[in-house]
């Protein structure tokens, strides 16, 4: 709301007074105007040596009046990290899908809060921020207290914080500028495709299933379809029958479910694509479709119960058993993702194609990840070069 410097409509009645050291000087009470926020008279008191001195004081409050928007700052900054937290939050959150949420808050409630929250923001300095990214990096390298592998995301988060709170001029500056995150150690590279072996193995204990139970049928159709399209779980069981083009074999990704069953947008732009599945594929979806329909579940949800969206957690958990019993290792969703990407490499799909496939922004992402999943081609590059030889 829009205010206008007051004029003053009488003169200030100025009070002499005497200070400690026995010197005269000036007091008065000026009024500013009428508060936007409260609609009360604002008044503000000032003192001086001398009358001019005090009027030329009235001048300054009252231009400091103007520009605050002609109300008095509420007495709400925070005070404490653990209430800049807060702050944030409410500031932060509703730009921030749920996942994003729920990892931030682990991260704050169990490492960042108990390090910093009750600390002044006044009183917290760049010594302390060092001292607690050291321990994280201590805890995870030597596997003690409460190891986080990214704990270099608990820094950053650190100082985005901070960062806000440098915005609102609750800090004068950042004590998280200029630290230095200690190297992770480096983990033992961990599988995240199948072999070609294994993922025949696992086709063939699927297969092998009895399918009269729905929820066993709609286990192995969500493997299969997982395998077969490279998608992301979340983009899997956000699919709606509608999102499913059985004329021209085609699956539209426009969405993904978060864990608290709720649809949202796919993770980046580039996520929102029609991908082509296989004859057999969409053969099983059809079938499939007509069983869900015999079991009668009209949702319109190509993975749904009665009540709507599955959890990822109750498919998390039958992969878990169904590797078991095959006697395989355990892997994730994103296996499946990895090894479709590698059998498309490996059948001679250019990257740029595999780029739109898997629905990545960045052709590097899709160079980075998966070019050391092409042991085949690899093993034909020395013909390939034999050939090139011969042909000159």
């Amino acid at each position: 709301m829009a205010c206008l410097l007051m004029e003053r409509i009488e003169s200030m009645k100025i009070r002499e007074y005497k200070t400690k050291s026995g010197e005269t000087a000036y007091r008065a009470t000026v009024y500013l105007g009428t508060d936007v926020l409260t609609g009360k008279p604002a008044t503000t008191s000032i003192s001086a040596k001398t009358k001019r001195e005090l009027k030329a004081k009235e001048k300054t409050k009252q231009k400091e009046w103007f520009e605050s928007g002609c109300t008095k700052k509420p007495n709400n900054g925070a005070k404490t990290f653990g209430e800049l937290v807060e702050t944030w939050k409410k500031s932060a959150y509703p730009s921030f899908k749920y996942h994003t949420q729920k990892t931030f808050n682990n991260q704050l409630d169990y490492y960042i809060l108990p390090a910093f929250s009750d600390i002044k923001l006044k009183k917290l300095t760049r010594f302390t921020i060092q001292e607690t990214v050291n321990t994280w990096a201590d805890n995870y390298n030597n596997n003690k207290g409460r190891p986080y592998k990214l704990y270099s995301d608990l820094y950053t988060l650190t100082n985005t914080i901070l960062s806000y709170g440098v915005s609102l001029g609750l800090l004068e500056n950042n004590p998280a500028n200029d630290i230095v995150v200690p190297k992770r150690k480096k983990d033992k590279p961990k599988r995240k495709h199948f072999e070609p072996s294994e993922i025949k193995i696992f086709i063939a204990y699927l297969n092998q299933l009895d399918v009269t139970d729905f929820r066993t049928l709609t286990n192995k159709m969500l493997f299969f379809l997982l395998l077969a399209s490279g998608c992301r779980i979340g983009e899997v069981l956000a699919l709606e029958w509608s999102d499913i083009d059985f004329e021209n074999q085609t699956v539209s990704i426009s969405k993904t479910l978060q864990q608290n069953l709720i649809t949202t947008t796919t993770k980046t732009k580039a996520g929102n694509r029609v991908i082509t599945l296989d004859k057999d594929t969409m053969k099983m979806l059809a079938n499939y479709q007509k069983r869900q329909r015999l079991n009668g579940i009209r949702t319109g949800i190509v993975f749904s119960s009665n009540r709507g969206y599955k959890a990822p957690s109750y498919f998390d958990q039958v992969l878990k058993k169904y590797l078991t019993n095959c006697g395989l290792p355990t892997l994730y969703f994103h296996a499946f993702r990895h090894t479709h990407a590698s059998l498309m490499i490996n059948a001679g799909m250019q990257p740029k194609e595999l780029q739109y496939r898997l629905g990545h922004s960045n052709i590097a992402t899709t160079l980075n990840i998966y070019s050391h999943l092409s042991k085949e081609k690899e093993k034909e590059s020395a013909t390939i070069f034999q050939n090139a030889l011969n042909s000159l």
